[in-house]
């Protein structure tokens, strides 16, 4: 998932897709006592223009950005907020709806005041057989995300990994999972987790699919199309 930059200047958020982080290092001398020297660059992936650059003595992952005027925004006194969890950047709900606008997605985030933790929460708020849960699978070729119909039931972990060809297909460790994507097992997002995926082409059979967002109290109703247009997908079932 490529990061976002939230920047707050007189009450206003701007929020910024960044494509890539360019550093340039400029390495002191033995003899010298100063420190290196780096300059990050901030380019945004539409417009693809620098945003925003900044040079400094040390590569800390929060700064103050200098901007060009067309954003407004000349000056030390800027907030750069950049949400991380784990070791991954992650969307909040704001930079999920943006995401998904952005991307011209057909879509709604629903708001529940209590986790859901069971079927039974769940059928409170949306038709089961729409459910599509992110199950975070260890496989010979590393973790992938597998996008299913709940009305699948149970597993059949054999059956799938004779299907898909896997030598190797298990329900991958927790720790691992928060490791590789930041998120909690449950909390995985239909868009968001940045692995490669497994889709159940069974979800097309909707007009819309309910899921993971990336936040136990916000729920992901959207387009089964848009889900797959949206992740990498290398096998389907």
């Amino acid at each position: 998932m490529r990061p976002l930059l939230k920047v707050f200047n007189n009450s206003t958020l701007k929020t910024f897709g960044l494509d890539e982080l360019y550093w340039f290092i400029e390495k002191k001398s033995k003899s010298e006592t100063r420190e290196n020297v780096y300059l990050m660059t901030m380019i945004s992936t539409l417009p693809r223009q620098i945003v925003g650059f900044k040079v400094q003595l040390n590569k800390s992952a929060i700064v103050n950005l200098h901007f060009p005027t067309k954003y407004g925004i000349m000056n030390e006194n800027l907030l750069c907020d950049i949400q991380q969890k784990g070791n991954q950047l992650m969307f909040s709900m704001t930079e999920l709806r943006s995401f998904l606008i952005g991307n011209n997605s057909d879509f709604e985030i629903l708001a529940h005041d209590s986790p859901i933790i069971s079927t039974q929460d769940a059928a409170k708020f949306f038709d089961m057989d729409k459910l599509a849960p992110t199950l975070i699978m260890d496989t010979d070729q590393g973790l992938v995300a597998f996008i299913i119909s709940s009305k699948r039931g149970k597993i059949d972990f054999k059956g799938l990994k004779q299907l898909l060809g896997f030598s190797k297909l298990k329900m991958a460790d927790k720790e691992k999972v928060k490791k590789s994507t930041g998120y909690q097992t449950g909390e995985i997002p239909l868009i968001g987790h940045d692995l490669p995926c497994v889709f159940d082409n069974s979800l097309f059979e909707h007009d819309y699919i309910y899921g993971g967002s990336g936040d136990e109290l916000h729920t992901l109703k959207i387009v089964p199309e848009d889900v797959s247009r949206l992740n990498n997908v290398i096998k389907t079932i």
